[in-house]
């Protein structure tokens, strides 16, 4: 039998998780199951485990008195709601809780960053931007051929977005 993570005593709950490639697992008695809200308390006890203090014991995420305080300056929404929830009450909650999400998001898309497909209506945005601060530029330092060969471009990029 397996000794408790916490105290040593003998083991009643195991479980094994993977955290990236990495397995881990984890041993505890009854009682650290408990103090950690693994295991729940009083008419819930019949449900043996407490997902999210599971995860949070696993991966090291217990609120901080620090998190505990975040909140959205827009919405008031506060960190522990969201926790809560699962839900942000606006788009500045992601700016307001960034410290805290950032590490969530690596863990679960490992990397913080979209890298993932962009809709066909948006795809050639991010390069007409582009060519266009190319453009002002071209005109400011008085490339006028450039800028001539710039806006062709754009204007060629933006007729085959359109629909059709």
């Amino acid at each position: 039998m397996n000794p408790c993570f916490y105290c040593g005593q003998p083991a009643t709950i195991h479980y094994t998780s993977l955290i990236g490639k990495k397995k881990v697992e984890q041993h505890l008695c009854e009682g650290c199951a408990r103090k950690q809200g693994v295991l729940a308390d009083g008419p819930a006890a019949s449900a043996p485990m407490n997902l999210q203090a599971l995860v949070q014991l696993v991966l090291g995420q217990n609120a901080t008195p620090d998190t505990a305080a975040l909140k959205c300056p827009n919405c008031g929404l506060k960190y522990s709601q969201f926790r809560a929830e699962g839900r942000f009450g606006c788009p500045h909650d992601y700016d307001a809780f960034g410290e805290v999400l950032r590490p969530l998001l690596d863990r679960i898309h490992r990397d913080t960053a979209h890298r993932g497909k962009v809709p066909r209506a948006l795809a050639g945005r991010g390069e007409v931007a582009d060519l266009r601060r190319q453009l002002a530029e071209a005109v400011d330092s008085e490339r006028y051929e450039d800028a001539a060969r710039l806006r062709d471009l754009i204007r060629q990029k933006e007729g085959s977005d359109g629909p059709g």
